[in-house]
C-alpha cells in the first residue's frame, strides 16, 4: 500500500467538466463505466459461485461476456 489521495465529486461537477472540457469528461465516464462493469462482473460470479438462483433462460456465461469484453 501506498498513500494517495482520493478526489470526490457530485454529478454537477461531473456535468460542468462535460460542458467545459469534453474529452475529459468522457475519459472520466468511460472510466467509471469500466470500473462499474468489472465490480458487476465480480459480483455475478460470486453470487454464482454460491449457488444463487438465476431466471431460467439466463445464460449466465452470454451475460459475463456482455459485461466483460475481455471474456469474448
Amino acid at each position: 500500500a501506498e498513500r494517495s489521495q482520493l478526489i470526490g465529486f457530485f454529478r454537477p461537477d461531473l456535468v460542468e467538466i462535460l460542458a467545459t472540457n469534453p474529452v475529459l469528461g468522457c475519459k472520466i465516464l468511460l472510466r467509471l463505466g469500466e470500473e462499474m462493469s468489472r465490480s458487476l462482473v465480480t459480483d455475478y460470479r460470486k453470487l454464482r459461485d454460491q449457488g444463487y438462483p438465476f431466471p431460467d433462460g439466463v445464460d449466465e456465461g452470454e451475460l459475463l461476456k456482455q459485461a466483460d469484453p475481455t471474456q469474448a
